[in-house]
């Protein structure tokens, strides 16, 4: 879910045009700390989440599309008939 979140946040931030020293700035957090939530390394509290979304210009749940209810991205049924398994 971290890297899922992580990756969203990245996704926006770059559509934004926004440089990750510029988003650690309005955060109050280091370039270095943006890397680790971009990357799914630390997990983001709730109040980063609001603040980020703030920051940023979308709804929280912005950061979660493309989730299912328990937090997994979903499985392409192509990836479940070629291996017969879910990815790890």
């Amino acid at each position: 879910m971290h890297r899922h979140v992580g990756d969203r946040v990245r996704r926006r931030r770059k559509a934004v045009g926004q440089s990750q020293a510029k988003l650690g700035r309005a955060l109050g957090v280091s370039v270095q700390q943006i890397q680790k939530y971009e990357r799914g390394s630390n997990p983001l509290t709730t109040a980063k989440l609001w603040a980020l979304a703030g920051v940023l210009g979308v709804p929280i749940d912005d950061f979660f599309q493309g989730m299912d209810e328990n937090g997994v991205r979903p499985v392409s049924p192509l990836w479940r008939r070629t291996t017969g398994r879910r990815p790890s």
